[in-house]
Formats: C-alpha cells, structure tokens, sequence
C-alpha cells in the first residue's frame, strides 16, 4: 500500500495561498476558483481519511478471520487425530473381544439343557427320563451348548 497524501496539510497551503492570492488584486472569479479548489480538496481530504479508516478495519478483520480460519483447521486435525486414534481402540477393542473365548459354565449350559428338555419331555412325551439320563452327545446338550455359545460368544463352543 502507498503511503497516504498528507491531503492536511496540502489543504493548509492550499489556504495560506488563497489569503495571499487574496491580498493581490485579482479579479473575483480567481480568487472563488481558489476557495473552491481548496473547499474541494479539504472534502477529498475527509473522504481519503475515511477511507483509510475503512481499509485499516477491513484489514482488521481480515487478520481476525485468518486467525480464526487457521484456529479452526488446527481444531479439525486434533478432532480428526482424536477419531482416527478412537476408531483404531474401536478396532483393537472388537479384535480382542472377537478373539476372546467366553466359555459358559456347565450350571449355565445344565440350565438352558433342563429348558430345553423340559419342552421337548412334554412335546416327545418322555417323562420316565430325565435330563441326566441323557448322554451328553444328545441334541438336547448339544442345542444347549449352541445356546450358551451365541448367548456368550463362543461359538466353537457348539461343538463338544
């Protein structure tokens, strides 16, 4: 940017001049083209000044929207790091849980077999045997333990 006019002090001179062309004897016609070339440039002078008001503001702002600009880029990277570090625990966490092998134990399986059984003895009509009679290769044990295994997530379990 240039440096502004010094338009007071122009206006000034432009003054000292007309009192001197003034003391002169001019005709009146020149010394009015003075005071208006002065009034003139004394009204160019207010409107440069507002205007270097203006641009110093907008420039103001522009700085601010800059710094906030670059605040909130530095923000969506450490929001985005922050994601990307939570979805790899995610996936960490859901790689250990998958790899974890819950067995259910044998009270649990036992119950879900007697539920089971239960049924099935008033379905198949079998009410002299019961459940601990039963081999534990019967599909009653073996439908239990899949229970237990999906109920717990240990699906080779399904298969003992």
């Amino acid at each position: 940017m240039t440096a502004p006019l010094n338009t007071a002090s122009l206006v000034s001179e432009l003054r000292e001049q007309t009192v001197r062309i003034n003391g002169l004897p001019l005709n009146t016609n020149a010394a009015d083209l003075c005071r208006a070339a002065a009034d003139a440039l004394e009204s160019t002078s207010r409107a440069l000044s507002e205007k270097d008001a203006e641009v110093e503001r907008l420039q103001s702002v522009r700085d601010f929207e800059k710094r906030m600009r670059k605040t909130a880029t530095r923000q969506r990277d450490e929001a985005l790091a922050a994601l990307k570090a939570s979805e790899e625990r995610g996936e960490r966490l859901s790689q250990e849980l998958a790899s974890a092998r819950i067995r259910p134990e044998p009270t649990i399986v036992a119950t879900i077999a007697r539920a089971i059984w239960d049924i099935r003895r008033v379905e198949e009509d079998r009410c002299d045997m019961e459940l601990e009679d039963m081999p534990k290769d019967h599909s009653v044990w073996t439908e239990a333990r899949a229970v237990a295994a999906l109920t717990f997530g240990a699906a080779s379990e399904t298969r003992k």
